[in-house]
């Protein structure tokens, strides 16, 4: 029985931190409009900052399966390349724990991606943004891809699509299930959540949705200073009810 689990997460950016929405949009705008590949990938690591908790969520979810079943591309592993290169119908559980950017929140760029690490000079193949049409190249047979994506700031634009575009890309190109954020999520609540829910799918057997409805509950009862739905209800599953054996 296939039981491998590989976690892609904590990349690696500089210490210098624009959280200013506007001048992010203006910095991608001009990026794109170079041709579409971002060639100067030191402005990405100067505007996405380090994301807490995830290097601690992946190895968590990690120890539930045997050693030489994890794979785990952390910190400067974490690359578009590294990801690429790797056969993922090898896989199980795929896990993201990076930033990730919706349909439309950044200015001249209307595809939702992942933020991984970003080469010292970008190509077409790896320039640290991993897009909604990249994914849906990365074939793959997983039972379940979580997509656990904080962010840095939030879109002015309301009617983007969201991350379902990222769910649906990773459907179209194997997955069974995807867990998935519906709008920007805090980092403790994605950990939490995300590792929480893992387990009971992995330990006690529970399927997806019922591990999902018991943790939320559970989130909120062990976390009154965090139960306002901003903190949980972003959480989804999509695709199918799964059971991880």
């Amino acid at each position: 029985i296939k039981n491998t689990y590989l976690g892609i997460g904590d990349p690696v950016f500089e210490k210098k931190i624009d959280r200013n929405i506007k001048k992010k949009n203006d910095v991608f705008a001009s990026l794109f409009q170079r041709g579409g590949v971002i060639a100067n990938t030191d402005q990405i690591k100067n505007i996405y900052g380090e994301v807490p908790g995830s290097n601690e969520e992946i190895r968590t979810i990690a120890k539930l399966f045997t050693k030489d079943r994890s794979t785990l591309l952390l910190r400067k592993e974490a690359t578009e390349i590294n990801l690429k290169k790797m056969n993922l119908l090898d896989f199980k559980v795929i896990h993201f724990a990076t930033h990730g950017e919706m349909s439309g929140a950044i200015k001249g760029y209307n595809e939702p991606f992942l933020v991984l690490s970003p080469p010292n000079t970008g190509t077409k193949e790896d320039d640290g943004i991993l897009t909604m049409s990249e994914v849906m190249l990365l074939e793959n047979n997983a039972d379940l891809v979580i997509l656990s994506a904080c962010n840095t700031a939030m879109g002015e634009n309301q009617e983007s699509e969201g991350f379902s575009g990222l769910a649906k890309a990773f459907l179209y190109s194997g997955a069974k299930s995807i867990f998935v954020s519906n709008w920007y999520v805090e980092t403790f609540a994605a950990k939490e959540l995300t590792t929480k829910m893992v387990f009971k799918m992995f330990n006690n057997k529970t399927n997806s949705a019922q591990a999902l409805n018991e943790t939320m509950k559970e989130f909120i009862q062990e976390n009154p200073s965090k139960s306002h739905p901003f903190y949980w209800a972003p959480f989804v599953m999509v695709g199918k009810n799964i059971t991880l054996q």
